[in-house]
């Protein structure tokens, strides 16, 4: 596997997890609308990490289908 693809891979899980726990913490706090917003900024940042992979993935096709 690529190295890149690997890191990639686990900049996602630790998104998700400091996502989880920052959403537990401020669920028990009451500020359910934080949680909310925390949740949506997290997924922000995964699109956002995922986009970029799939430019690159249609870059290299379009190289490979051009002669």
């Amino acid at each position: 596997m690529d190295p890149s693809l690997v890191s990639l891979v686990i900049q996602i899980a630790a998104v998700g997890l400091l996502v989880a726990v920052l959403q537990t913490v401020l669920e028990q706090a009451g500020k359910g609308e934080w949680a909310m917003a925390v949740t949506v900024g997290g997924l922000i940042v995964v699109m956002y990490s995922l986009v970029e992979l799939i430019s690159g993935l249609f870059d290299a096709v379009r190289a490979m289908v051009q002669f």
